[in-house]
């Protein structure tokens, strides 16, 4: 059984951001957006697979590479509400808190 099972909207929110082909490997369980990925290196191409974001998705890579995330992120690219590898539902990285006071002791 699949208990956390993907919506509507994360398959919606990733295949807006990515509409050309993602990668992915025989036995992993994230697709990339970059084949030259360094989690994909050293990966035989015959084990290398690319199609769409369903495509990935619906052989169970159902998040995003968090090197590729962080990478997209870097180019650009608005990542809110992409699940990614490490569970978030954004690659944005956390907000800085604002203005601290410290308060002497």
């Amino acid at each position: 059984y699949d208990f956390d099972p993907l919506s509507r909207e994360d398959v919606e929110a990733a295949a807006s951001v990515y509409q050309g082909y993602v990668y992915w490997t025989k036995s992993g369980t994230v697709y990339h957006s970059h084949e030259d990925c360094q989690h994909l290196q050293g990966e035989r191409t015959d084990d290398l697979f690319e199609g769409t974001v369903d495509a990935a998705m619906a052989e169970n890579r159902t998040r995003l590479c968090k090197t590729c995330a962080k990478r997209d992120q870097e180019a650009g690219l608005d990542l809110e509400g992409v699940l990614t590898e490490d569970g978030d539902r954004s690659a944005a990285d956390p907000a800085e808190p604002e203005d601290l006071t410290l308060i002497p002791a």
